[in-house]
């Protein structure tokens, strides 16, 4: 039997969330819940497009204005939270003193007290609770985390995560302080997907330090090593130029050989071994919808959750401890 989900926030991600629960053959769409009604929502584009959202699909969807609405006129196993940061600690909370599975979009919460809450919450309810940390799920970037696992190469002696796009001009964004020290700025929104993948690839840092760019108030560079040594370096932010395109991917040395990826090239990851330089062949899958795939294992007992509510609250001290050094 389907799972029933309801998606709760209809911008860029719980468009996007949405059009991978309609396409599961496991989870069902059972409801929308937004401030927006259903008549005036439109597709948004965020680092991908949501225009190819099947809007006639949502025609017999029910939307509603809060959770308690949606919980006290339909049935539901599981939430998908993609509503703005300042809201998620609470309606995370919600959902879980309801006894409903949550999915949360990163980041997990806004402040470290938050995340003490989230955290008790969700070891009372004893619900799934798995945070959208999405990199995780990109071919480019689970390949990476085999190889380290797997140890292919010998030991990873560095590790450099970049992720940069213009300031977004859509959604909270136009509205909201998008400077490094803010929670809708780039540390907390756009690179807290590198830190939370450091950490999930080499574990803790140690002696982490970070400087702003000279050129640009919204952007950074951070370092740190780990316990095992591995040098760790992640820089980005937002341009102050809305047209700037996104860019992302990292380079990873080992002992005995190189991986480059930048997912905006035709070969996302080259292979640097002894006198050979050659593309890794990777599946061409969409991480938001393996992301989406693991949920509804998840919920049917086949796995259990991927990102953790103590890992995001993790990756989010990080990202305060970046924003503290600069």
């Amino acid at each position: 039997m389907k799972k029933k989900i309801i998606v709760c926030g209809f911008g860029f991600m719980g468009q996007t969330h949405a059009a991978n629960i309609l396409n599961s053959s496991d989870l069902e769409l059972a409801a929308v819940v937004t401030f927006e009604s259903k008549d005036s929502i439109k597709p948004v584009a965020g680092n991908i497009s949501t225009e190819n959202f099947d809007w006639k699909l949502l025609d017999d969807i029910p939307f509603f204005t809060t959770l308690a609405e949606a919980f006290a006129n339909c049935e539901c196993d599981a939430v998908v939270i993609a509503s703005p940061t300042s809201a998620h600690a609470s309606s995370a909370i919600e959902c879980l003193n309801a006894g409903k599975h949550v999915f949360l979009e990163k980041p997990l919460c806004v402040t470290a007290n938050e995340a003490k809450d989230i955290l008790a919450a969700a070891e009372k309810s004893n619900c799934i609770f798995h945070v959208g940390h999405c990199l995780r799920f990109f071919p480019q970037y689970s390949y990476l985390k085999q190889v380290v696992s797997e140890n292919t190469y010998g030991k990873l002696k560095y590790l450099k995560l970049l992720r940069r796009a213009g300031v977004p001009v859509w959604g909270a964004w136009k509205d909201k302080d998008t400077s490094l020290k803010s929670i809708t700025g780039p540390i907390y929104d756009l690179n807290i997907h590198d830190v939370d993948f450091a950490l999930y690839l080499a574990g803790v840092p140690e002696n982490l330090s970070a400087v702003k760019e000279a050129y640009a108030d919204k952007l950074f560079k951070a370092e740190w090593k780990t316990a095992c040594g591995t040098l760790i370096e992640i820089e980005g932010g937002f341009s102050d130029q809305p047209a700037f395109p996104f860019r992302s991917g990292y380079t990873a040395v080992f002992e005995n050989a190189t991986l480059e990826c930048a997912t905006n090239a035709q070969t996302p990851v080259l292979l640097s071994c002894g006198e050979k330089c050659e593309p890794v062949e990777l599946p061409d899958q969409d991480g938001y919808a393996l992301e989406m795939r693991a949920f509804a294992d998840a919920l049917a007992g086949k796995n259990t959750a991927h990102c953790t509510p103590a890992e995001a609250a993790r990756a989010l001290a990080v990202c305060a401890s970046i924003v503290d050094a600069i």
